[in-house]
């Protein structure tokens, strides 16, 4: 079965009818992608069912699909959730910054709570601080984490806390929690980190880092790509999903049994290659030239699309094709530039080759002219001939 699924299953148990759970953790994982903004600060999941103005908060998007919208609606009416508190709801967006940042705290019962951040989305803002993990620590969004979880830490009475969060929002529910004030790191019991990307080699040497890494829980599907982004502490768990390649990054695809998911022995080979082949190109590549490159991929390319979301570019052929004539203006630009370009649009071509879609074809083609231009260089125009 799938995460709505288990929420259906579930619907009439209570947490203590049925204890929670990593499938739970991952539920308020999602719950973090809704807009509470237009509510008032502690309704409950209940009292948003109740509301006129309840569809709007699945109205992001790219954030919201069906099933995410499915087990919203079923979620705010369960046993199991409508009485859980929404709280302290923050959303912010930067582009000078380039920062996109949101959490929310569901207050469980008077001893728990869950901080709940959120993940990339969908915004080429959102991307543009994805990319910068390469060569920017902290990213803006994680010392907005950082803040918001001491704020929540000085303020709440609960002493079970439990941080979740999936992608990005794995990614900053580690760093938020490690690097929370050190008087009130001890409420935190557990920090479930879904298909979240890594971080830079110092971050796993921090004595803050020793501290929590027992209370931390990486999870990543089999061809997990997100999630083995940067430099990747080991112990993660490896789940099993219906989908292919990098449409494994959604939750919804993830395969569970009873209360926990379907466990996988290892990740399969593309997982690890897309881990060595992206940390090779890093490893080429000074700091300088992460950030200039990745400057020109969005400032150069991205952003003169006049698009707000990544879904807008890769869904029109026409964009994509704007995209492809802009990066062939890079010729000038350090081969770095354009080798990171091509391994971070990637995960896309696998996701519209799987779906046979045209435009990952034109990804293939433009990087065997690559090829062909990288042959012309180095030998003539001509084919060298055989001996």
């Amino acid at each position: 079965m799938h995460l709505l699924d288990y929420v259906i299953m579930n619907s009439r148990e209570t947490f203590e009818e049925l204890p929670f759970n990593e499938v739970d953790a991952l539920v308020f994982a999602q719950l973090a992608y809704y807009d509470y903004s237009i509510f008032e600060d502690g309704i409950t999941l209940g009292e948003i069912a109740s509301r006129k103005n309840v569809l709007e908060a699945t109205n992001l998007k790219n954030l919201i699909g069906k099933d995410d919208e499915r087990m919203f609606n079923v979620a705010i009416v369960s046993k199991r959730y409508r009485d859980c508190i929404v709280k302290w709801h923050v959303a912010k967006s930067d582009r000078a910054s380039a920062m996109q940042f949101s959490a929310t705290t569901f207050i469980v019962s008077k001893k728990r709570a869950v901080i709940a951040y959120r993940g990339t989305d969908g915004t080429v803002i959102g991307w543009n601080e994805d990319m910068n993990m390469t060569y920017m620590f902290p990213i803006p969004g994680q010392v907005e984490a950082q803040r918001y979880i001491n704020d929540v830490l000085g303020k709440i009475k609960c002493n079970d806390i439990i941080v979740v969060g999936h992608s990005k929002g794995g990614n900053i529910a580690v760093y938020a929690s490690v690097m929370a004030r050190k008087d009130l790191q001890d409420n935190i019991s557990a920090v479930y980190n879904f298909d979240g990307p890594g971080f830079i080699d110092a971050f796993y040497y921090l004595d803050a880092f020793a501290k929590m890494k027992d209370k931390i829980h990486k999870y990543i599907p089999e061809q997990s790509s997100v999630g083995r982004m940067m430099k990747v502490y080991k112990d993660y768990i490896v789940i099993k999903s219906d989908l292919s390649y990098a449409m494994q990054h959604w939750a919804h695809s993830w395969l569970i049994e009873d209360n926990h998911f379907v466990y996988s022995d290892t990740p399969d080979f593309f997982s690890e290659v897309v881990e060595q082949t992206t940390d090779a190109v890093l490893e080429n590549m000074t700091r300088d030239e992460k950030r200039d490159a990745i400057e020109v991929i969005f400032n150069d390319i991205l952003y003169t699309t006049q698009k707000d979301y990544m879904d807008d570019i890769i869904k029109d052929k026409e964009q994509i094709l704007y995209c492809l004539k802009q990066y062939t203006t890079l010729k000038d630009k350090n081969d770095n530039v354009k080798k990171l370009f091509m391994q971070l649009i990637r995960p896309f071509a696998r996701q519209y080759l799987a779906k046979g879609e045209e435009i990952a074809s034109l990804f293939i083609t433009e990087k065997k002219n690559l090829l062909v231009e990288k042959w012309k260089e180095r030998f003539g125009k001509e084919k060298p001939k055989e001996d």
